[in-house]
């Protein structure tokens, strides 16, 4: 008898093991709910267990606690779905719930990965992840992914990238705004694209900081927008100028992944995670960067 009890407890834990196995956990995004188990905040987990309570009164969930509520819908909805990505898409929530919700994900990534793991980012790809920033932080604000001619003035006397262009940094200071996150292509918007690089400003502590993975300095353009920034600056306290920094440290020495160290720096200067001493004190080798590729985006959703 204590055999049959025995072989009934290990066969119970064999399937519980077998459930966790099978729910594939997504990639948070910044406007997760930081909890080891979920990209959901509390508040999301709760309002997903009253849309399942009105829709299923045969299977109420009772239980108050947020990981709880968690895993009772993990396996009312592991039939149909292997991650809680896609419990958003199911007829029960979908109808009843924001699509914003999605922003608790990463971003998906672009199909192409899948031919090629190291394809270059495009513009698109960078901003998903930057936009995703803005929300979490209101006084973040990202400008770009802009080309290096953001300067040059097109048809109708329209700038390539006006927030450049007309760089305003008064008014951005009213708004309310505090740091500051520019990614650049070296090459001109007629062009394919060559080299992705970065810049974060802190307008606080009065730092401009400018970020090359392979360690060269400002081309004209972006010394002439930082020269631009550093005179606005005088204007609004002459006793509190702008310093530029300028990484001199090649730590990219592959071709491909120079969009990932862009997004790397901003996010760790934006969270304080590193801080510039860091990216100059310690090399990160493209081995250690490509790794970011799977945090910054899903392979599926």
């Amino acid at each position: 008898m204590k055999k049959k009890i025995r072989n009934t407890k290990k066969n119970k834990h064999k399937n519980k093991n077998k459930t966790k196995k099978n729910h594939d956990f997504v990639q948070c995004g910044p406007l997760s709910g930081n909890k080891s188990y979920t990209c959901f905040t509390s508040s999301q987990i709760f309002k997903l267990k009253d849309i399942w309570n009105k829709r299923r009164p045969d299977k109420k969930i009772n239980n108050n606690d947020p990981r709880g509520i968690w895993n009772i819908l993990r396996i009312n909805m592991q039939n149909s779905c292997n991650r809680e990505s896609c419990w958003l898409r199911q007829n029960i929530f979908s109808l009843k719930l924001d699509k914003g919700l999605f922003n608790v994900f990463a971003p998906l990534r672009p199909k192409t990965w899948d031919k090629n793991k190291n394809e270059w980012l495009s513009g698109s790809d960078i901003e998903k992840v930057m936009k995703q920033y803005e929300k979490k932080y209101p006084y973040f604000e990202f400008i770009g992914p802009s080309p290096i001619d953001y300067d040059v003035i097109e048809s109708y006397g329209i700038c390539v990238w006006e927030e450049l262009c007309k760089f305003n940094l008064q008014n951005i200071i009213k708004r309310g705004i505090k740091k500051i996150g520019i990614i650049f292509n070296l090459d001109k918007h007629t062009g394919p694209g060559t080299h992705w690089v970065s810049m974060f400003i802190d307008i606080p502590k009065y730092n401009i900081y400018y970020y090359d993975s392979t360690g060269f300095a400002t081309p004209k353009q972006i010394t002439k927008l930082v020269n631009t920034i550093k005179k606005q600056q005088l204007l609004i306290n002459k006793d509190k100028p702008f310093v530029l920094h300028i990484n001199k440290v090649e730590h990219q020495l592959k071709n491909t992944e120079c969009g990932i160290y862009s997004l790397h720096f901003i996010i760790n200067m934006l969270t304080n995670k590193k801080s510039w001493n860091d990216f100059q004190k310690y090399k990160l080798p493209d081995n250690f960067i490509e790794k970011f590729r799977n945090i910054y985006f899903n392979d599926k959703l």
